[in-house]
């Protein structure tokens, strides 16, 4: 802590020293208390999430531990999925709950954070699109239009129906939204919390991927 470097008589040194001591008692080595500075644990988390619902990802990597990446700002060169992609980013909202809980370095803070699920779409969507494409069949002519020479179905043709069944599901997407319970666990770093990132996070901001 450079102390040294802040006091010329041995016995302020002496003093000081005995103070530390005492806090360490205490609070243990890795207090973040022992310097003297006490930030709040739950602004981090707020600031962290009211970012991924503005959809700043690039300035939510602030607040997360080490050089981890949230790798939400990818381009996609699919249209679909940029589409529902786009729909999770924007259903994001989020609650905490109960205070943290700290434990030297490390903390806690549960988190309820609600978004559109991919996995409460998923049934829908598969009904959605054997029904789309029952319809398809029903309006052609000859298999040609649907079928290729291999007799599979063409690609532009199977990408008409999932996105008829997509926008479907979009358009009630309310109904879809889902909170989980997360907690979010931190730690003391560089004299500020930090969110580590975790498969839970990830999974959640992904929509449930």
């Amino acid at each position: 802590m450079e102390r040294k470097s802040l006091f010329v008589m041995s016995v302020l040194l002496i003093t000081v020293f005995a103070v530390l001591a005492c806090v360490f008692c205490f609070n243990g080595p890795d207090e973040p208390q022992v310097l003297g500075r006490v930030p709040n644990c739950a602004k981090t988390v707020t600031a962290f999430f009211d970012c991924v619902s503005d959809g700043n990802f690039k300035k939510a990597e602030k607040y997360l531990a080490g050089k981890a990446k949230l790798g939400m700002d990818k381009e996609f060169s699919d249209q679909s999925e940029k589409k529902l992609f786009d729909v999770i980013k924007s259903s994001y909202s989020y609650t905490l709950l109960d205070q943290p809980k700290i434990d030297g370095i490390n903390a806690v803070q549960k988190v309820r954070f609600v978004s559109f699920s991919v996995n409460e779409a998923k049934a829908d969507m598969a009904v959605l699109t054997d029904q789309y494409y029952r319809e398809k069949v029903a309006s052609i002519k000859t298999n040609d239009e649907i079928y290729d020479a291999n007799h599979n179905l063409k690609k532009e043709v199977a990408m008409e129906i999932f996105d008829r069944a997509l926008d479907t599901v979009i358009s009630k997407r309310d109904i879809y939204y889902c909170g989980n319970d997360l907690d979010i666990n931190l730690v003391y770093e560089g004299g500020n919390w930090k969110i580590v990132l975790d498969e839970r996070l990830i999974s959640a901001l992904l929509g449930g991927l």
